[in-house]
Protein backbone atom coordinates (compact mmCIF):
# COMPACT_ATOMS: atom_id res chain seq x y z
CA UNK A 1 0.00 0.00 0.00
CA UNK A 2 2.68 2.05 0.92
CA UNK A 3 4.27 1.93 -2.43
CA UNK A 4 1.09 2.54 -4.25
CA UNK A 5 0.69 6.00 -2.59
CA UNK A 6 4.19 6.70 -2.92
CA UNK A 7 3.62 5.95 -6.77
CA UNK A 8 0.95 7.51 -6.97
CA UNK A 9 1.97 10.84 -5.24
CA UNK A 10 5.04 11.03 -7.70
CA UNK A 11 2.47 10.68 -10.41
CA UNK A 12 0.67 13.32 -9.44
CA UNK A 13 3.69 15.87 -8.53
CA UNK A 14 4.98 15.31 -12.31
CA UNK A 15 1.79 16.42 -14.06
CA UNK A 16 2.50 18.96 -16.62
CA UNK A 17 0.70 21.86 -16.53
CA UNK A 18 -1.92 21.12 -19.68
CA UNK A 19 -2.78 17.87 -18.10
CA UNK A 20 -3.34 19.01 -14.77
CA UNK A 21 -5.25 22.07 -16.09
CA UNK A 22 -7.25 18.94 -18.14
CA UNK A 23 -8.07 17.43 -14.82
CA UNK A 24 -10.14 20.07 -13.70
CA UNK A 25 -12.71 18.99 -16.29
CA UNK A 26 -13.18 15.76 -14.14
CA UNK A 27 -12.30 17.29 -10.29
CA UNK A 28 -13.22 20.15 -9.12
CA UNK A 29 -10.00 20.73 -7.82
CA UNK A 30 -7.62 18.73 -9.23
CA UNK A 31 -5.30 16.49 -7.23
CA UNK A 32 -1.99 17.48 -5.87
CA UNK A 33 0.99 15.95 -4.22
CA UNK A 34 4.54 16.68 -4.15
CA UNK A 35 7.69 14.74 -4.64
CA UNK A 36 8.65 14.69 -0.91
CA UNK A 37 5.28 13.47 0.32
CA UNK A 38 5.84 10.74 -2.45
CA UNK A 39 9.50 10.09 -0.81
CA UNK A 40 8.04 9.65 2.29
CA UNK A 41 5.45 6.53 1.45
CA UNK A 42 8.47 5.36 -0.98
CA UNK A 43 10.94 5.54 2.22
CA UNK A 44 8.04 3.96 4.47
CA UNK A 45 7.95 0.79 1.30
CA UNK A 46 11.42 0.27 1.73
CA UNK A 47 10.79 -0.46 5.69
CA UNK A 48 8.70 -2.58 5.48
CA UNK A 49 9.75 -4.77 2.37
CA UNK A 50 13.07 -3.87 1.38
CA UNK A 51 13.26 -6.84 -1.65
CA UNK A 52 10.97 -4.61 -3.65
CA UNK A 53 13.56 -3.23 -7.07
CA UNK A 54 10.41 -1.07 -8.61
CA UNK A 55 10.16 0.55 -5.04
CA UNK A 56 13.84 0.98 -5.44
CA UNK A 57 13.58 2.59 -8.54
CA UNK A 58 11.13 4.82 -7.62
CA UNK A 59 12.76 6.48 -4.83
CA UNK A 60 15.58 6.68 -7.19
CA UNK A 61 13.43 8.53 -9.97
CA UNK A 62 11.84 11.08 -6.79
CA UNK A 63 15.29 11.92 -5.35
CA UNK A 64 16.27 12.50 -9.69
CA UNK A 65 13.15 14.80 -9.44
CA UNK A 66 13.91 16.45 -6.30
CA UNK A 67 17.02 17.01 -8.34
CA UNK A 68 19.27 14.92 -5.45
CA UNK A 69 21.49 12.82 -7.93
CA UNK A 70 23.63 11.59 -5.52
CA UNK A 71 20.64 10.19 -3.53
CA UNK A 72 19.27 9.20 -6.65
CA UNK A 73 22.72 7.41 -7.84
CA UNK A 74 22.14 5.16 -4.40
CA UNK A 75 19.11 4.02 -5.19
CA UNK A 76 19.82 2.98 -8.68
CA UNK A 77 22.68 0.93 -7.22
Amino acid sequence: TQYLLGAWCYTVASLDFVTRTGATIFFATPPSSSYEEALGFLLKSEELNSTNIRNRIMIGDTYAAMKQSENAKEWYK
